[in-house]
């Protein structure tokens, strides 16, 4: 099974050459409304087993400085600002905010999973970093479920050659989508399943500056990150956002 899994992420990462360097990841977490201390090392294990990729987590982004970016290729968000004790979400300082934004303007990259971007609604930088995020009293899901995904940008280097069976996640309906965001794959959101009916966004890339963003929907917890397609996207996004061709 290991394997497996190790060939079918190494056929995702063919359509790129191989890095002269390991790509640097800087993975915010520490926070989260999910279960971060499980999936955290999930993410971190199936990226690094791509022998491209070296993790660094940070567990404090609030404290993050502009040293913290020096030789780091891009971010990793699996941390929002809403913790699963309920507490109010904190903000961070002015210095934080200012070197996460100016990283990703001067070309740094940004990756969102699943609520890895659902933080800070009155910073508008943040939400174009972000492209999609959870948007209270419009954004809905049901029971996690097995559903399919479409394909709706082929040619795009992340998507291209993907061809993803049925994920088994948490289906996100009604997101709240950036205008500068990109839609790369749906998910169907049937009726059956008390869902919208609808192809609902679930992989999208999109600029910020000189800076390459991408974000997904799925990844709700150990087991859907366990799915080999699922790895296989966010590895592909990680590796469009470090600028690996």
């Amino acid at each position: 099974m290991k394997k497996a899994l190790i060939i079918t992420l190494l056929l995702g990462v063919a359509l790129y050459p191989i890095h002269a360097a390991p790509i640097r990841v800087l993975m915010i977490s520490g926070q989260n409304n999910h279960n971060w201390k499980v999936t955290t090392p999930v993410i971190k294990k199936f990226l690094e087993k791509s022998g491209t990729i070296n993790v660094h987590v940070m567990e404090n982004p609030s404290q993050l400085t502009q040293a913290d970016f020096n030789g780091v290729d891009l971010i990793v968000s699996n941390w929002n600002s809403y913790s699963s004790k309920g507490e109010v979400p904190r903000k961070w300082p002015e210095t934080t905010r200012n070197a996460y934004v100016e990283f990703v303007r001067n070309g740094g990259g940004h990756v969102g999973i699943h609520a890895g971007t659902s933080s800070f609604y009155d910073w508008k930088d943040y939400r174009a970093i972000g492209l999609m995020t959870w948007e209270n009293g419009k954004t809905t899901h049901g029971a996690k479920h097995r559903f399919p995904l479409r394909i709706d940008n082929a040619r795009h280097p992340v998507t291209r050659g993907w061809q993803p069976k049925a994920i088994h996640d948490e289906l996100w309906r009604r997101p709240l989508v950036h205008p500068g965001a990109i839609i790369l794959a749906s998910s169907f959101s049937a009726s059956s399943d008390g869902g919208s009916e609808s192809w609902e966004p679930c992989v999208l890339v999109g600029r910020f500056g000189r800076g390459r963003c991408f974000t997904t929907s799925l990844g709700h917890d150990a087991q859907s990150l366990s799915q080999p397609d699922v790895q296989q996207i966010i590895l592909r996004g990680v590796l469009w956002t470090a600028k690996v061709r």
